[in-house]
């Protein structure tokens, strides 16, 4: 982080998510998918929590589409548009 404080879990595994769905526009999976597919091609040590915690962010953030599936389990896609970087205002 440019301030000077360190990037909590959660953040930085939002910010691979992102990294990935930049460049696999069209990916879709689980959370766990998310953890073993997504972010193991970074060798990121994460957890289930920490990962359903970023998800749970991105959500918010409008950056993520979340899809209940009707055996209980949820696909995760981009929101199509919302990934593009913002500019700064510094």
């Amino acid at each position: 982080m440019q301030d000077g404080r360190k990037e909590n879990p959660v953040e930085q595994i939002s910010r691979s998510i992102i990294r990935y769905l930049r460049t696999h526009p069209d990916a879709c999976d689980t959370s766990s998918g998310i953890l073993k597919w997504w972010l193991g091609t970074e060798n990121q040590p994460a957890s289930e929590l920490e990962v359903r915690g970023a998800l749970e962010y991105l959500l918010r953030a409008g950056k993520l589409l979340r899809t209940a599936l009707a055996h209980g389990s949820e696909l995760f896609a981009a929101r199509q548009g919302r990934l593009t970087r913002r500019k700064s205002n510094a």
